[in-house]
């Protein structure tokens, strides 16, 4: 039987395999986008002052302002581009829900050592990052008058307090299944949604993106553990390359004897 042809290692086969390899590098240094929702809510209001206020931002540009009197209204070329359109419809309604789940809340609000003074104010800061669809990382930020924080990463459902003095208040929240599944929601279905619609109108601002401060731990560790998981990958394809390459060579290099033997008998 004659031996199999061998496969011919050309320049254009290299070539190709450096396109690849070019494109999985270029894939690890896709721009990375963020949004930013800032709730602030009080159970008591005056006359002329709004129960909850919302802004919102694209990577440090804002293009969206709420309150529960003017309602919501568009910030910049980005949210007069965005005004009026489905997506606009869809986050506000989702705003309006969200300020209203957590003031829904608010007279659960506990504190460990000390009693809570008339009604207290929660601003609420929701961060999420995506790159190209892709999630990176999420968080949520629970500040009870300005003092007490926790949080809730909705990647892995964890919570956590960075002031012992809102850990009863964290350990109910917990407890509500309702409120986790709406914070996972907005926080990753919907914000993968609403950046990959913003960024059809998104015009980059000069500079870095910035992380929200409160956000770093978890966004950061998960951004890591993606950065070590495309390492991994590049590494992996390199040395498939590698060995391919080397599997060429041996094959050119014994197909040929392989084929002399083969013309004598």
């Amino acid at each position: 039987m004659a031996p199999a042809a061998a496969t011919k290692f050309t320049p254009g086969t290299l070539a190709l395999l450096l396109v690849v390899l070019q494109g999985c590098l270029c894939a690890n240094l896709d721009d990375i986008h963020s949004l930013y929702l800032n709730f602030t809510v009080k159970t008591q209001f005056g006359p002329r002052e709004p129960w909850c206020k919302v802004s919102s931002s694209v990577d440090k540009l804002p293009f969206l302002q709420y309150d529960t009197d003017n309602k919501a209204n568009p910030l910049g070329n980005l949210g007069k581009d965005i005004y009026n359109t489905d997506l606009w419809a869809y986050l506000t309604q989702r705003i309006e829900y969200m300020g209203q789940e957590i003031r829904n809340r608010l007279p659960d609000i506990q504190l460990e050592k000390h009693s809570v003074r008339g009604h207290p104010t929660l601003q609420v800061k929701m961060f999420c990052q995506h790159r190209h669809g892709q999630h990176v990382g999420a968080c949520w930020q629970f500040t009870i008058d300005g003092q007490y924080s926790f949080f809730f990463y909705p990647m892995n459902l964890t919570w956590t307090v960075s002031h012992p003095e809102a850990t009863g208040t964290m350990k109910e929240w917990e407890k509500d299944k309702e409120l986790v599944k709406d914070l996972k929601k907005v926080s990753i279905d919907d914000c993968g949604h609403w950046l990959e619609e913003l960024l059809k109108y998104w015009k980059p601002v000069p500079g870095p993106t910035s992380i929200a401060p409160d956000a770093t731990q978890n966004v950061h560790l998960n951004t890591t553990q993606l950065s070590l998981q495309n390492s991994f990958i590049i590494i992996l394809v390199i040395i498939l390359i590698i060995i391919a390459v080397l599997v060429v060579i041996l094959v050119r290099n014994f197909c040929p004897a392989e084929d002399e033997a083969g013309k004598k008998k």
